[in-house]
């Protein structure tokens, strides 16, 4: 029996925007994707083991990672994760070892857990395979190299110094993903504006509007995270190429995800996946779920609503 999800749909993609375009159209409304905005250079330089090891060298030599409960689903909550500390080296060596494939464009650790078409196939082979998370501060040469204030102020323009127009982003708040090829963190919403910038290897995202919030069965905030929900395996289930409608998965993981949830056919699904050098904007209120299609290391940069916005707040967040 061929089973699949309904037809992937595709987040806007530009090389560059203006800012007037971006505010009008895209901002607190839809996703949108900036193709290779970072110089190859910078890009370059994220893969080098040297760079990355003197920026996250801690003093004890150690970072802190989580390893998820399922050795599948993170998310920084202990019903999911459990931290230990772990060697920059260790973690750098399992990162960087390899990039799965991206230059040539065929993502082969993804395809070989969907052609499978088996669940358990989402899991590692043993413990030494086990995936991990590392999330950071970035150090200043990191944000310096980055430009993330750069990035972020440029689509706001003239206006990107009037905080009641573009709400300041937080350096703290500015964090550094590092993760293992598989990883996924399930999906949910955040409340705030937010950019990623991916920087090594290749993500995916799905991401649904907050009108369909039923269709993801959203946690009541009692037996789960409120801003989480309990749909799962959305990335996974559309295979390697999400807008061809020969690309159809006839797999257990599939059916296993419609059994669950089916009100999740009624949601408009909206895929995108980045490579080294692409930034995603996500609106406040957005469902998403994130897929590591390989090793990957990614930045968010988040940034609180305006008090304008706060008159048309999504409805998923008004409880």
């Amino acid at each position: 029996m061929t089973v699949k999800l309904p037809q992937a749909l595709r987040v806007e993609a530009f090389n560059e925007i203006s800012a007037e375009r971006f505010n009008n159209i895209y901002r607190h409304r839809r996703p949108v994707l900036f193709k290779a905005i970072l110089p190859e250079s910078v890009v370059n330089l994220w893969h080098e083991k040297t760079y990355l090891s003197k920026e996250l060298l801690k003093k004890e030599g150690k970072l802190e990672v989580m390893y998820a409960l399922d050795q599948q689903n993170f998310m920084d909550d202990v019903d999911f994760v459990e931290k230990c500390l772990v060697s920059v080296d260790s973690v750098l060596n399992t990162i960087l070892k390899s990039t799965n494939g991206v230059d040539s464009e065929k993502l082969d650790s993804f395809k070989s857990e969907v052609d499978s078409q088996s669940l358990s196939s989402l899991q590692p082979e043993d413990d030494q395979h086990r995936r991990f998370y590392y999330r950071s501060h970035l150090s200043d040469s990191m944000l310096k190299d980055l430009d993330i204030p750069g990035i972020r102020n440029s689509l706001f323009g003239d206006r990107a110094n009037d905080p009641t127009f573009a709400s300041e982003s937080k350096r703290e708040l500015t964090r550094l993903w590092v993760s293992t090829g598989g990883n996924i963190t399930p999906m949910h919403f955040d409340r705030c504006h937010g950019l990623l910038v991916q920087v090594y290897g290749c993500k995916r995202f799905v991401l649904v509007h907050p009108d369909d919030t039923s269709a993801v069965y959203p946690y009541d905030g009692i037996n789960g995270p409120s801003h989480g929900a309990k749909v799962r395996h959305i990335g996974y289930s559309y295979g390697l190429n999400p807008f061809s409608e020969d690309d159809i998965v006839y797999s257990e993981l599939v059916a296993n995800t419609l059994a669950r949830f089916p009100k999740i056919t009624q949601a408009d699904i909206y895929i995108v996946d980045l490579k080294p050098g692409d930034v995603l904007y996500t609106p406040p209120g957005y469902w998403h779920e994130v897929t590591s299609l390989t090793n990957s290391i990614s930045v968010t940069v988040p940034w609180d609503m305006s008090p304008f916005e706060l008159d048309s707040v999504p409805t998923n967040m008004a409880f």
